[in-house]
């Protein structure tokens, strides 16, 4: 059943919702019995996509919005480790977490986030902002993880999430001018959009780059889906203009 329904740019429409079924317009369940279910209709109401999402467990999509690539991204509940979910940092979730998921405008994913404590953790919308980041509101009723503070019961839930770029070996990547002090450090996300493991073996400024330094452990494997953090730092105490490119070895292909 649909949770969320919205206008797509080409006229047609996306729906998220939950699914239970295998049969007729649902291709594939997960074997957790409620899988994310999102679907992408004409403007006549013609299925022209589906996709279901999860694990062993039970998820559902609550909010859906289309980003500003063209793709879509979708806001909802877990509480699998497995299936879509592998590779999470932390296996050890009991009750359901927020989980966003970035699709692309075929419903591929891209990559997915689960969020939340050791307790219950629900997002209910989620949106793109101006920033390219996302922005989703829900409720928990954690004291932990990546939740601080608790008023009691269930509170409201408010999460700001900057833009992850996708790194290959294909593609470059261009960030915005920082404002850099001594010792200032930067984060460069390095999501696995592919369906195998992604090894980093090492990554390096070309030699005579003095400005920026990369502090990360090596080597570093991401699962399908899943995304790694490596922090650069920028050593130079001189104000000027800086770049540098900086090299990725990997198993990518």
């Amino acid at each position: 059943y649909p949770r969320d329904i919205k206008t797509t740019r080409d006229g047609g429409y996306i729906v998220a919702g939950v699914t239970t079924s295998i049969d007729d317009d649902v291709t594939q369940n997960h074997g957790g019995g409620e899988d994310a279910w999102i679907v992408k209709l004409s403007s006549t109401g013609a299925i022209e996509w589906q996709k279901t999402f999860g694990g062993s467990g039970q998820e559902t999509a609550f909010s859906i919005d289309q980003t500003l690539d063209g793709g879509f991204v979708f806001a909802g509940q877990t509480n699998s480790s497995d299936g879509d979910l592998m590779g999470l940092r932390d296996t050890n979730r009991v009750d359901n977490d927020v989980w966003i998921v970035k699709l692309d405008s075929g419903g591929l994913m891209q990559w997915q986030k689960v969020l939340g404590g050791s307790a219950e953790d629900i997002a209910v919308c989620v949106q793109q902002t101006r920033d390219s980041g996302f922005i989703f509101a829900g409720g928990s009723t954690s004291t932990d993880g990546d939740v601080i503070g608790n008023h009691g019961g269930m509170d409201y839930w408010i999460v700001k999430l900057a833009f992850i770029p996708q790194i290959s070996s294909l593609q470059q990547q261009t960030f915005p001018n920082l404002l850099c002090a001594i010792l200032t450090d930067d984060t460069l996300w390095i999501h696995n959009v592919g369906t195998g493991r992604l090894i980093l073996d090492s990554a390096t400024f070309p030699s005579g780059i003095s400005s920026f330094s990369l502090v990360h452990t090596f080597p570093d494997t991401i699962a399908p889906g899943d995304s790694t953090r490596m922090i650069v730092r920028f050593t130079s105490s001189t104000v000027g203009s800086y770049s540098a490119t900086l090299d990725i070895f990997s198993n990518d292909t």
